[in-house]
């Protein structure tokens, strides 16, 4: 699956998430790349080597690149990591992105 990493991320009213403690001006919105790298970096002492390289050469990918195609294995990792390290609206944002057909509208 193909997904454009640049756009910024959403809030409940529609305006660009800025990330906690910092100027807006001098860092911009919150955007799904920065949220996917952050997650995939986290440091997790449980994790062999060969994991955290993986998570490392996804994490260059998605830097590298404005639109990335996806594994469903690379997704999968991408949620969890995600749900881990962000709370609902990051989360809700995120799999909106990456797997739309899990995320279902209450309107």
């Amino acid at each position: 699956m193909k997904i454009d990493v640049t756009n910024p991320l959403l809030g409940l009213d529609d305006k660009p998430l800025i990330p906690d403690n910092s100027d807006p001006e001098k860092s911009g919105p919150l955007t799904a790349r920065q949220a996917i790298i952050n997650a995939l970096m986290l440091a997790d002492p449980k994790l062999e080597g060969t994991e955290k390289l993986g998570r490392y050469l996804l994490a260059t990918l998605i830097n590298k690149k404005d639109e990335v195609d996806l594994t469903n294995e690379q997704v999968t990792l991408i949620k969890a990591e995600v749900a881990r390290c962000y709370g609902p609206l990051v989360v809700g944002r995120i799999y909106e992105l990456v797997d739309p057909a899990c995320v279902r509208s209450e309107e």
